[in-house]
């Protein structure tokens, strides 16, 4: 798991390629990279729900509103970074002020 502003998000590695999604299951809340990875699927530990670490898509149902959000990743250097866009994070974070100085 890695915390950027209280967000945190799930790495997964598949191959060699990287991978970040939303690190909570939308069922408890569970954190996703702590659960069982197959493949390009990470498994919640607690109640088993599968998602696709690729695209955040929950692939037990077809229920878009269980899917969790995927981020693009790059790799520079020994860096794997995460591309956060300035309105994904206030609205992850509302209370937070996050306007430019």
């Amino acid at each position: 798991m890695i915390l950027v502003n209280e967000l945190a998000f799930g790495v997964f590695n598949v191959s060699g390629a990287f991978f970040a999604i939303e690190d909570a299951c939308p069922h408890a809340g569970a954190s996703l990279s702590h659960g069982i990875v197959e493949g390009d699927v990470v498994r919640c530990r607690i109640h088993h729900w599968r998602f696709c670490v690729r695209s955040g898509t929950y692939l037990d149902e077809r229920k878009p509103s269980c899917n969790v959000r995927s981020y693009p990743v790059r790799v520079v250097g020994e860096q794997v970074q995460i591309e956060l866009d300035h309105k994904s994070l206030l609205k992850r974070n509302p209370k937070q002020d996050l306007k430019p100085t």
